[in-house]
């Protein structure tokens, strides 16, 4: 018993002697709270600086994250308007050129009276085809083949051209050039090397010296052909 009370005594003793060593430790807030050195300072205000730039670069993260999304939904948004007024567009051009057609389908067919000699009655294809075929001709030529005023045969060429079935160049002289795809890569190649250009002054003469202004030796016979059905339905009549 005597042992057992020596051992719990000493054990008493050394736990109150660590708690005393424990006590007489500072504490990391005793340790600082006297004033920083230069170095800690220092130290502190670099880490303050970090955390600031980090804070910083966050938010401007944040905002180009939101800039660039309200940014493609402004394109969405455009894209979308875009081709639904394409879609529009294109109907409306689809109805205009149908009208079209049946304005200049019906105004080809040359009503005759009295004793007058007969004539062909042409159609919008006959006249599409000569323009084609004869690659260079002019106002007096077309006006004479199909029997219109010039004025008419102006109106014939922009409308059909706004069709997309023809596509050509009308000079100051009456003269109209009909330019065909491979044309058109001449004259696309011309023009992005030459920029912005006028119609009449930079591009008409363009054509006449770089395109071709004779018609093919197969079209030459399509015109042939052409020719004597008119002739040949002259004469039966």
């Amino acid at each position: 018993m005597a042992y057992l009370r020596r051992a719990i005594y000493t054990s008493e003793l050394e736990g109150e002697q660590t708690e005393a060593s424990h006590a007489s430790l500072p504490t990391d807030a005793e340790q600082h709270s006297g004033p920083l050195t230069a170095k800690q300072l220092k130290k502190q205000e670099l880490k303050e600086a970090k955390r600031r730039q980090k804070a910083l670069r966050d938010e401007e993260r944040k905002e180009r994250d939101k800039k660039k999304q309200e940014r493609e939904d402004v394109y969405q948004q455009r894209r979308e308007e875009k081709e639904r007024q394409r879609h529009e567009d294109e109907l409306k051009r689809a109805d205009r050129a149908y009208e079209a057609y049946r304005n200049i389908a019906s105004s080809f067919v040359v009503e005759t009276e009295g004793h007058e000699q007969p004539r062909k009655q042409f159609n919008v294809e006959d006249f599409v085809n000569f323009v084609i075929w004869k690659k260079a001709t002019n106002l007096v030529e077309l006006s004479a083949k199909f029997d219109l005023k010039q004025n008419e045969v102006v109106h014939r060429l922009n409308q059909l051209e706004d069709q997309g079935r023809l596509f050509g160049l009308l000079d100051e002289r009456g003269r109209y050039l009909y330019i065909s795809a491979t044309d058109v890569d001449t004259l696309e190649h011309y023009i992005v090397n030459s920029g912005r250009i006028h119609k009449s002054r930079n591009l008409t003469p363009f054509c006449n010296t770089a395109l071709c202004m004779e018609p093919t030796e197969e079209n030459v016979s399509r015109l042939r052909a052409w020719e004597q059905s008119v002739q040949q339905y002259t004469m039966e009549v």
